[in-house]
């Protein structure tokens, strides 16, 4: 007598519904994954915006403290605002260039180097003999947009007015205020999303 072997048995191979089950699972997981890797890179670079800011935030108070004024207010007024760009970096760097700002060239910044040549330069201080800029960590296509920004408060009142663009409201008990642009490096209500703040 023969045995009859069940079908479960004998069958070999997946059937093509089971072969797309699979694939679509691994096609989630993936697309779980991309999405997550891009949201840790994206808080990493918020990370280093965020250092690069208290560091920046550190050497104007150093500034301070040696020079009893804030930089760049020799003839200012009012609440001013900077870029991170050679004007500002120069007088915290202690560049030669700086000497009216910063007589004893004291380097109150440091932070590491910038990566990226040229206007392609981004994530951290571009410095030479003669000129410092900083930059943020996004790789935005126009340069302005990598610079950090700095309002200094050059008349002394402790009263520091927001851009109106970011709210236009008045931060009591500061010397400055720093922001970034962001991933997205652009500023308006619409943008305003991904910018960084060391007020808030």
């Amino acid at each position: 007598m023969k045995a009859h072997t069940s079908r479960s048995l004998s069958r070999k191979g997946f059937t093509l519904v089971e072969l797309l089950v699979v694939v679509s699972i691994i096609a989630i997981l993936a697309t779980l994954a991309v999405a997550g890797a891009k949201t840790a890179m994206e808080a990493a670079k918020k990370a280093k915006a965020r250092a690069a800011m208290k560091t920046l935030a550190d050497a104007v108070d150093l500034y301070y403290d040696r020079y009893d004024s804030l930089p760049l207010s020799d003839g200012a007024d009012g609440d001013t605002e900077f870029r991170t760009d050679s004007e500002l970096m120069n007088v915290l760097c202690g560049l030669e260039s700086a000497k009216i700002d910063n007589p004893y060239l004291t380097s109150f910044f440091e932070y590491k180097s910038a990566k990226g040549k040229g206007n392609n330069q981004f994530d951290g201080l571009a410095r030479t003999e003669t000129e410092a800029q900083l930059f943020g960590p996004w790789k935005t296509r126009n340069i302005n947009e990598r610079y950090y920004q700095v309002i200094l408060d050059l008349d002394y009142d402790k009263e520091v007015r927001e851009p109106s663009n970011l709210g236009n409201n008045i931060q009591y008990g500061r010397r400055y205020l720093i922001y970034s642009y962001g991933k997205d490096g652009k500023i308006g209500q619409e943008y305003n999303i991904d910018n960084l703040y060391n007020w808030r």
